[in-house]
């Protein structure tokens, strides 16, 4: 037997070992949760919400593992044969916790038999086709938002609303899909995705909705602030440039050119011990008249192939962190998509955008971004023999094609 034969071999029944162990472990907690919610003695009327908020708190797991063993606790009874098994090591924290969530009481026996023997996804299919639990009580469900910044930095939104509300949202969504796309691209064929996804439709709904709430735009003004970056810089030097949204988490420094090329900008000035000296007015980084200047003479996104012509940002092309002017002449028109792109680091811009054909985008490779220039070629030479052979036109079937 070679070495990487003995390993897989040894891991194998290491594995399934420990897994027996976590599994029965689980079990006992499971049964210790059963004993806590047949006394309530998990504190109702006082400072916890719910069984679950208390298994949370004595576990240290997260609200949905909590939610997830609250429920096989309260099933326990229902279901004696999966319960036996998951007690015994033979069934797994997750299948245990779908069995607990869908299935109905009669199928016990059958789910003891088949579990074992399947996959997470497998069983989980298996269940969707299962009717609903006649014993278990319809619960109305109610609306909830909820959102917020994620470990990562990231931004998350998880929404449940009724079906018609649903409808409604879901309505929105495709309108300002379909708008963003017939932006990029309004000669393009409307069945066609193209590149626009849905967080791109959730982020113009959200734009809309900010420019009908926003008493600014109402009475033809300038937009209202949309993000609020706080940048720290130490006015006795150039400080660290570390950039954080209001009440959220720092920025990337690409995030933060970004956001920063074309904005609003309020100066708050603290003393060395911090204190607040005073605050600026808000002062837009690229005033409504210069503004006006560019997006008239670059009649939208300059990025190449882009037919984008509104929702343009002004972006500098030698930015404002490098001592770039905000004139004319170091000023462009770039879409959100591509102006964010820039920032990325995913091309450059090289020229004068003060002529039509002044600037040049450039890839990782230094190669222009845009249509091809093709040279003169040889006349083709008659009476050659092609070498190509047409498709023969029969059908494809799955089965007759596999991977070797």
């Amino acid at each position: 037997m070679s070495r990487q034969e003995r390993v897989s071999w040894e891991a194998q029944t290491r594995l399934a070992g420990l897994m027996g162990q976590i599994n029965a472990l689980t079990a006992q907690v499971v049964e210790v949760i059963a004993e806590v919610l047949d006394a309530e003695a998990w504190g109702p009327g006082g400072g916890l919400r719910s069984p679950e908020h208390w298994v949370a708190w004595r576990t240290g797991v997260s609200p949905a593992r909590a939610a997830a063993l609250v429920a096989m606790a309260r099933r326990q009874g229902e279901l004696p044969e999966c319960r036996a098994l998951f007690s015994a090591g033979s069934l797994t924290e997750d299948a245990m916790k779908l069995i607990a969530t869908k299935a109905p009481a009669d199928r016990d026996h059958e789910l003891a038999e088949l579990a074992p023997m399947l996959m997470s996804t497998q069983l989980s299919r298996i269940l969707a086709h299962l009717p609903d639990q006649a014993s278990k009580p319809k619960v109305p469900r109610e609306r909830e938002v909820a959102f917020g910044f994620e470990q990562d930095g990231w931004w998350g939104l998880r929404t449940t609303v009724a079906p018609d509300e649903g409808a409604l949202v879901q309505r929105a969504l495709e309108a300002a899909r379909a708008e963003v796309f017939h932006e990029r691209s309004p000669d393009a064929d409307p069945s066609v995705r193209g590149t626009v996804t849905w967080a791109d439709a959730l982020i113009r709904m959200a734009e809309i909705a900010l420019d009908g709430l926003d008493p600014a735009t109402r009475r033809g003004e300038a937009r209202g602030e949309r993000a609020q970056v706080i940048v720290h810089l130490d006015g006795r030097s150039d400080g660290d440039g570390h950039a954080r949204i209001h009440l959220g988490p720092q920025l990337p420094d690409a995030l933060r050119r970004y956001l920063c090329c074309d904005a609003k900008v309020r100066a708050i000035i603290e003393d060395h011990n911090g204190a607040l000296l005073g605050i600026s007015p808000l002062e837009a980084t690229v005033n409504p008249r210069l503004r006006a200047v560019i997006e008239q003479r670059d009649q939208g996104c300059r990025y190449p192939g882009c037919s984008q012509k509104r929702w343009v940002q002004v972006h500098h092309l030698t930015h404002r962190e490098d001592h770039g002017l905000t004139i004319a002449s170091n000023l462009a028109c770039l879409c959100p998509l591509h102006h964010r792109l820039h920032h990325q680091g995913a091309y450059d811009i090289i020229g004068n955008p003060e002529t039509p054909d002044g600037l040049r985008f450039v890839d990782h490779w230094g190669c222009d971004i845009g249509p091809p220039h093709y040279g003169p070629v040889a006349p083709p030479q008659l009476g050659a023999q092609p070498v190509f052979s047409p498709p023969t036109g029969e059908r494809l079937e799955a089965r007759w094609f596999t991977w070797n």
